[in-house]
């Protein structure tokens, strides 16, 4: 098995990517393009700090004060895109090439990559990065294709630190919420569409703490994402809710991030700072059934001390994909830091 990745020119991000309809949302900076619906877009989110707007033309500083990071997505009618910027929420009408500022969130700036989820016409949006223990944490919720935001949940203060993604289950329709970071914070919460009824998986303990979930017909799985112990993998039952570990799978570092492909799965870990991570190296596993796994490509950390200049991260994009063509974008890392690629896997005979 053997792995081929291509670069995609002056890409930081690939937010989302589908092989078969060819739509595509990319993303450098403030800047963001890509082609919805049959129309290509480019839309670029206003700088109010003049500083900014001179520096963010060069990586490192982009890097540095986080000025990289971003989330979109879009609706449905692929009518609209909304794109989550330095903490405020934008609606861009792709036909009118109208941007209006719709949100603001109360305690972060964005959140993390394939967490920002759309569901049944809504929009969901956890907060991820709050820093006061006495604040709580709210839920928006993004209706009437994003224009008018509403806070559908919160978590009481000192419940958990932040929200690390919010996820839907196709095979029940529930969604489900992860959060971190410490002891008593770590828990998966499956929960409705208006967050009626919210059920608790876990003790609070970094084995349920995690960024993302794939889910299966039989399955719901999620990786530990935590620097301060080994990492393992997880597979819960979703009828008998029996927990199985993945001990096959030697994790050196935390996973941040996962994908379920259309032939398979791709899991990766992350460098970061903490006993928990023992290499200085990133990387990508793949497997076709969950229980047996294959590392396909590794990224060492860049000498740029941590985490002032961020971890080492590899990132997914969300979209259908296959081995044969999946979309990865990093930061930190030799050879990915602030890149995008286009990769396949290669089987030898």
């Amino acid at each position: 098995m053997n792995i081929k990745c291509e670069l995609i020119k002056k890409v930081e991000i690939v937010h989302y990517y589908d092989i078969k309809t060819q739509e595509y949302l990319y993303s450098r900076g403030n800047v963001f393009w890509g082609r919805i619906g049959g129309r290509d877009f480019q839309v670029k989110i206003p700088l109010k700090n003049l500083i900014w707007k001179i520096i963010i033309k060069f990586r490192l500083f982009r890097r540095v004060l986080r000025l990289d990071k971003s989330n979109m997505s879009f609706t449905a009618n692929r009518k609209y895109l909304i794109i989550i910027y330095l903490g405020e929420i934008y609606r861009f009408e792709i036909e009118k090439k109208l941007l209006e500022k719709v949100h603001k969130l109360e305690n972060s700036r964005n959140t993390l990559h394939m967490g920002f989820l759309y569901k049944n016409g809504y929009f969901y949006i956890g907060e991820y990065g709050n820093k006061n223990k006495n604040k709580r944490v709210p839920i928006w919720r993004g209706e009437e294709n994003g224009k008018y935001w509403k806070k559908i949940y919160s978590f009481p203060p000192n419940k958990i630190k932040h929200i690390h993604g919010i996820y839907s289950d196709e095979y029940s329709n529930n969604i489900w919420i992860t959060t971190g970071d410490f002891l008593g914070q770590c828990w998966l919460i499956k929960t409705d569409n208006d967050f009626s009824q919210l059920k608790y998986y876990g003790d609070g303990s970094q084995k349920y703490r995690t960024v993302n979930m794939i889910f299966t017909n039989k399955y719901i799985v999620w990786g530990m994402d935590s620097p301060l112990e080994k990492n393992f993998l997880y597979l819960m039952n979703r009828n008998s809710e029996e927990i199985r570990r993945v001990d096959k799978l030697n994790l050196r570092g935390p996973i941040w991030y996962m994908k379920k492909l259309e032939d398979g799965f791709l899991v990766q870990t992350s460098v970061e700072k903490g006993k928990g991570v023992t290499t200085k190296e990133a990387k990508i596993y793949f497997s076709k059934d969950l229980f047996h796994w294959k590392e396909i490509i590794r990224f060492k950390k860049d000498f740029l001390p941590m985490p002032y200049f961020k971890n080492g991260i590899v990132s997914f994009s969300e979209g259908i994909q296959t081995s044969k063509e999946f979309y990865i974008f990093g930061e930190g890392l030799i050879n990915l830091e602030g890149k995008s690629k286009k990769c396949r896997i290669e089987y030898l005979s």
